[in-house]
C-alpha cells in the first residue's frame, strides 16, 4: 500500500512539474525529475550502508531522519507553489486558472503567446471531454488504443524490471 502510494505522488508530482514547465523546456525537465529521483535512490542506498555499520539504534534512527528533510522543505514550498490552471480550468474556474498561469509564466512569455497558451489549455480540455463523453473503459483494448495500452504497459513494466524501484522500496541491507 505504502509503495503503491509513493508511486502514485511520483507520477503526480512529475506530471505537476512538466505541466507547469513553458513548453519548450518540458523534455529536460521530465528527464531531470528522473535523475534526482534516481539520485535521492542513490543516496539512501549509501546512507543506508554507512549506518548499518553503527550497530545501534541510530543505524536506524539515521535513515528515518534522512527521509524528513525533503518533505519539510516540500511542505514550506507548497504554499509558495500555484495550482495547476489546467486543473483549475477542469474545476470550471477559469479566472484562478489564468491568474495561476500568469503567476508560472512571470514575465517570459509576451501577451500574446500567453493567452495562445491558455486558450490552447481551454482547447485541449474541450477536446478531452468530448472525447471522454463517447468513450468506455473497454477502448483501450481495442484499434490503436490497444497499441499505446501495451506500449505503456511495457514501459512501466521495464521501469520495474530495472530494478529502481526495489532500491527505493527496500533499500540496502547488508
Amino acid at each position: 500500500m505504502v509503495l503503491t502510494l509513493g508511486l502514485a505522488d511520483m507520477v503526480m508530482a512529475n506530471t505537476y512539474t512538466v505541466e507547469t514547465t513553458p513548453p519548450h523546456l518540458r523534455a529536460p525537465v521530465s528527464a531531470l525529475f528522473g535523475f534526482w529521483t534516481n539520485i535521492g535512490a542513490i543516496l539512501g542506498s549509501v546512507i543506508d550502508n554507512e549506518t548499518n555499520k553503527y550497530g545501534n539504534r541510530l543505524s536506524y534512527q539515521v535513515p528515518l531522519a534522512c527521509l524528513f528533510i525533503a518533505p519539510l522543505i516540500l511542505i514550506v514550498m507548497m504554499f509558495f507553489i500555484p495550482e495547476s490552471p489546467r486543473w483549475l480550468l477542469l474545476q470550471g474556474r477559469a479566472a484562478d486558472a489564468k491568474r495561476a498561469l500568469a503567476r508560472l509564466r512571470g514575465d517570459s512569455l509576451s501577451p500574446e503567446y500567453f493567452q495562445e497558451e491558455y486558450e490552447e489549455m481551454l482547447r485541449g480540455i474541450e477536446e478531452e471531454k468530448a472525447l471522454a463523453s463517447g468513450t468506455s473503459f473497454a477502448d483501450v483494448f481495442r484499434g490503436t488504443d490497444l497499441r499505446r495500452t501495451l506500449l505503456c504497459v511495457g514501459i512501466t513494466l521495464s521501469h520495474s524490471s530495472a530494478g529502481i524501484w526495489l532500491f527505493i522500496a527496500y533499500g540496502t541491507c547488508t
